[in-house]
């Protein structure tokens, strides 16, 4: 019999791996020169690696955010990859008026919150339908951003 260690430890491991890789790939986007005009389209643009991620292994995303929750394991979700998209998020808000620069670090840090409870919400509640969660952060990311570009 093979000895693997902590299983919850290895599915925290595995699923930040592939978060990670979701993040590398994403660095490619330009909102700048390719972005959507609207400031809720931009933070959309951003997080849809992830949304694909989570939607893809249902099963996957909703252990992974059970072990999380249990606060039993670490995740880089909450430390390097939070900080990143933290600083994405204040920039796609910054980027066309829709926030100043003072207000930006507490509303990306807001959105960051709002995101992380949006998809650990939808991992919770069992969904099969990726377009709820999709609809669900584009709401939640609308109630942050108030801004009509």
């Amino acid at each position: 019999m093979m000895m693997v260690g902590d299983k919850n430890a290895l599915l925290v491991r595995v699923f930040d791996s592939m978060v990670a890789a979701e993040h590398a790939r994403r660095a490619d986007i330009d909102l700048q020169s390719t972005g959507p005009d609207v400031c809720v389209d931009r933070l959309g643009v951003l997080v849809q690696p992830f949304v694909l991620l989570f939607t893809d292994s249902p099963e996957l995303a909703r252990s992974y955010a059970s072990i999380l929750v249990s606060g039993a394991h670490s995740s880089s979700l909450f430390t390097d990859l939070a900080a990143q998209l933290i600083d994405d998020f204040a920039a796609a808000i910054t980027m066309r008026g829709c926030s100043s620069q003072a207000d930006a670090p507490a509303k990306a840090k807001a959105l960051y919150a709002a995101y992380v409870g949006t998809l650990f919400t939808w991992s919770a509640l069992g969904s099969a339908d990726p377009s709820g969660l999709t609809d669900s952060l584009r709401t939640t990311f609308a109630a942050i951003c108030t801004c009509k570009e």
